[in-house]
């Protein structure tokens, strides 16, 4: 038999578009009626995110849940959770943040520093009062640096000035 480019072309193609579809209705449509503590709501397979014998998390804080998580008694969930969880378990929805745009528009410094007040986040992440530039909300960049270079809420946070820097921060 005989193989064209062609041939190859559409087979990817094929290929490429079975992925697509698959993975897209494997994902749970939006709802803005989960709760954060309804992890089968967006997650089917909750089993593997907590086991059976997990305390009961129905109406639980996110603060509430780092009273046993906070690395000693089980996984500090820092660095381990997404913001867009640590939002939604403090009755934070999406649209609270992104407004009623479908899909989702990037959320802007703005919006963010509406909740988060930079001063204040400042005093929290001071290690050092004799060097305010060893702060992550006080660096070299400024305030108006983008809070969405370190803090991820569809993915894992990074320490943006790891890149150049050692300073051993666990961004949430």
């Amino acid at each position: 038999m005989k193989y064209t480019i062609k041939t190859f072309l559409l087979a990817g193609l094929i290929f490429l578009f079975s992925t697509i579809i698959a993975v897209a209705s494997s994902q749970t449509a939006l709802n803005e009626d989960i709760k954060g503590w309804n992890c089968t709501g967006c997650h089917n397979n909750a089993e593997k995110l907590y086991t059976s014998d997990h305390v009961d998390m129905k109406d639980m804080s996110v603060s509430e849940c780092r009273e046993c998580h906070d690395g000693k008694k089980a996984k500090n969930l820092v660095t381990k959770m997404s913001m867009s969880h640590t939002h939604l378990l403090n009755d934070i929805t999406c649209s609270d943040c992104h407004g009623d745009d479908r899909p989702a528009s990037r959320v802007s410094q703005a919006k963010c520093i509406e909740c988060h007040d930079l001063a204040e986040l400042v005093k929290k992440t001071a290690k050092d009062p004799k060097d305010p530039m060893h702060n992550p909300h006080n660096s070299h960049y400024g305030p108006e640096f983008a809070c969405d270079a370190c803090h991820k809420a569809h993915g894992k946070s990074e320490d943006f000035c790891a890149m150049c820097h050692v300073f051993g921060w666990k961004v949430p």
